[in-house]
């Protein structure tokens, strides 16, 4: 017969490399038992028997897969060849309790467990069992959980006692544990449960006195209650009470003495030592811990103690007189300790101790920005706890350090490539107009705010840029307008659908209740409605109560970017300056200087509306756009207005569409 491997079918080339592997594996364990002397004997016939454990009852697993394959049962009196298939399988195990009672005594003595479960085979990556001509592979975490009753176990039987000594571990801290995989049966409950003490429940009595803190660990069983500091008393000579349990006495005592670890053997006591580490610790998450455990009762000392989470600090700021005014304040800090605060924040501390004795956790912005702003103005610590500076204006300046500003402006590309690291700046400044253009780059950003200023861009709900502060994700959000907000209810609405979508209802549904029977009706119900809804979220300040402060006057230059179509005449025009001055000499040049004034007026034209220089010009024009938005946010607020042009048909009514009365 030819046995060469190439004869082999696929499938069984796999099983031939299987059985090699292991043949090799075995051959070259005992040539290394011979080299080390343990071994003398010639190679061991093992009449075609391969032992499976390990990685070689793993790999057979995976390699018989769905197939089938012969197996005899050697366990039965009669040897039967059958079948065997693989699957996964959780296996049952199956415990019964009864009393114990000694033979013929019958004094209660404790529980006898015997245990049924499968015999199991050990694998490197799991464990198998054989169940009704199936090898069932379990997970090696439910191992874990069977592991002590497995390994105890003779050929799937196991059979042990529990005195009535650790009759409460094994009920309280070993069964509680088995009940989800193995399935228990008690008999003899009644008698047993007689015996079984109460389950024990952990006391922590927390005390804080003379800048310590310090805790009393109880054990309570039932309505006894006693106190588990006796098991640190060495030369305790008597035993404990029966039904203590004293594993998990000191189990509890182990985790509390790592936020105690000092005893006060007067005062029957753990305690922190004055270690203030250890006195923070307690107060961030070691009440947490202890409640994992049981029950915490604290005194009023220590309920009195505080760890303060956020510093609350205003910054005013105002100029007046040339000086630059800043008015520190702090709610939970003196400003005596301030600087205190401030250099245990530098020196990386995770707390500082006040005077009150409280604790500060050091781990909030505001500590990083006042320190910032301390550095950048040049504040002497004297100036810094006053609270109260007056400083020269220039300084102001020195503001912009503490936040990182990014201005979203430039070509598409550059904008695109600046908002992929929006994460590394404070604050983004954009306009409505490069809003709805970039809108797809904002979708996948979040933000903690938003602000918008003058608001009246979005009072109608169904532009471009209304749907586009909308879509951006923020936790609060601000708008802010001078121009009044009940001109049009409908506005209003569009800015409260901004602030908080839905508050106002749908548009539908806001205009049948309360715009029109405002507006056509006077409503003074709905309109109560409307103030009481809106009331407390409007901040508002009147030109009477800020006239003061007003400048003398104010400038402002808005740049605008032109559209395509607009901006492809201007290109153009370009085009056809350059080559006419390239085809001139020196001469021509002179001679033709009108002509080029000329072209370059019509540049300023296409700038301004390319309708000036081309009647059939039917495209927008982003300036002439620009200006009737400002002369409509003008008229909006009430306000008069004085508008220059150099090209007096610009602002005619067939240019752009302008009704106003200019």
């Amino acid at each position: 017969m030819n046995h060469k491997l190439s004869n082999f079918t696929a499938r069984g080339q796999e099983w031939a490399g299987y059985i090699h592997r292991i043949v090799e594996e075995e051959l070259e364990m005992e040539r290394r038992l011979c080299e080390s002397g343990w071994y003398y004997g010639k190679q061991t016939n093992r009449h075609n028997v391969l032992d499976l454990s390990g990685w070689k009852l793993d790999e057979f697993y995976q390699l018989l897969g769905s197939e089938k394959v012969e197996y005899e049962d050697r366990s039965a009196a009669k040897k039967e060849k059958r079948m065997i298939c693989c699957k996964e399988a959780t296996p049952r195990i199956r415990m019964e309790i009864r009393k114990n009672t000694m033979e013929t005594q019958k004094e209660f003595h404790g529980v006898q467990i015997t245990c049924e479960m499968p015999v199991f085979f050990k694998g490197v990556e799991a464990s198998y069992f054989v169940e009704k001509d199936c090898l069932c592979r379990t997970g090696q975490e439910y191992m874990e959980r069977i592991r002590l009753l497995a390994d105890q176990s003779r050929n799937g039987l196991l059979s042990f006692k529990v005195g009535r000594n650790n009759l409460s571990e094994f009920y309280y801290m070993v069964l509680p544990r088995l009940r989800d995989v193995v399935d228990v049966t008690e008999a003899d409950t009644e008698e047993i449960h007689e015996y079984l003490p109460p389950e024990v429940q952990f006391m922590f009595y927390l005390d804080a006195r003379d800048h310590n803190i310090s805790c009393r660990l109880h054990a309570k069983y039932g309505e006894r209650e006693v106190s588990v500091f006796d098991l640190l008393d060495e030369n305790q000579d008597r035993p404990l009470e029966r039904f203590r349990m004293e594993n998990k006495e000191a189990e509890i005592l182990l985790i509390t003495r790592r936020l105690f670890p000092e005893i006060d053997v007067e005062e029957d006591e753990l305690h922190c030592g004055h270690d203030e580490d250890l006195m923070y610790s307690v107060l961030e998450h070691g009440v947490e811990t202890l409640l994992e455990y049981g029950e915490v009762q604290c005194t009023q000392r220590f309920r009195n103690m505080n760890v303060l989470r956020k510093v609350k600090v205003s910054v005013g700021v105002s100029i007046s007189s040339g000086l630059l005014n800043l008015d520190i304040t702090t709610e939970d800090i003196p400003r005596e300790e301030l600087l205190d605060v401030l250099k245990s924040y530098r020196s990386r501390k995770k707390f500082y101790r006040l005077k009150s004795g409280d604790f500060l956790k050091l781990e909030d912005n505001t500590l990083e920005m006042l320190g910032e702003l301390m550095d950048s103005m040049h504040l002497s610590p004297k100036d810094f706890v006053k609270g109260k500076m007056h400083l020269p204006v220039y300084r102001t300046l020195y503001l912009d350090k503490l936040l990182k500003v990014l201005l979203i402006t430039g070509s598409q590309e550059e904008r695109r490539q600046k908002l992929d690291e929006y994460t590394s700046y404070d604050v983004l400044v954009t306009s409505y107009d490069l809003l709805k253009r970039d809108i797809v780059s904002y979708e996948d950003k979040e933000f903690l705010y938003e602000i918008i200023d003058e608001a009246q861009y979005i009072k109608n709900h169904t532009t471009a840029a209304s749907k586009a502060v909308k879509v951006i994700k923020s936790q609060f959000r601000y708008a802010m307008t001078g121009t009044p907000i009940e001109n049009r209810l409908s506005e209003l609405w569009s800015i409260f659908d901004y602030l908080m979508p839905g508050f106002l209802y749908s548009y539908e549904i806001f205009k049948r209740e309360i715009e029109t029977p405002i507006v056509k009706n006077g409503d003074e119900d709905a309109m109560k409605r409307l103030q009481k809804m809106t009331g407390a979220f409007i901040l508002r300040r009147l030109k009477s109560d800020v006239l003061k402060d007003l400048p003398d006057k104010l400038e402002e230059i808005r740049y605008v970017k032109m559209e395509k179509p607009q901006q492809k005449i201007y290109d153009a025009q370009v085009v056809h300056m350059q080559t006419q001055l390239a085809e001139q000499d020196d001469a021509q040049f002179h001679k033709n200087k009108i002509q080029i004034l000329a072209e370059l007026m019509k540049l300023r034209q296409i700038c301004c509306d390319p309708g000036l220089c081309f009647e059939d010009y039917r495209n927008e024009s982003a300036k002439l756009e620009s200006c009737l938005e400002l002369i409509q946010s003008a008229i909006d607020g009430g306000h008069k207005l004085l508008l220059f042009s150099q090209f007096t048909t610009m602002p005619e009514p067939d240019r752009g569409g302008c009704s106003y009365p200019l």
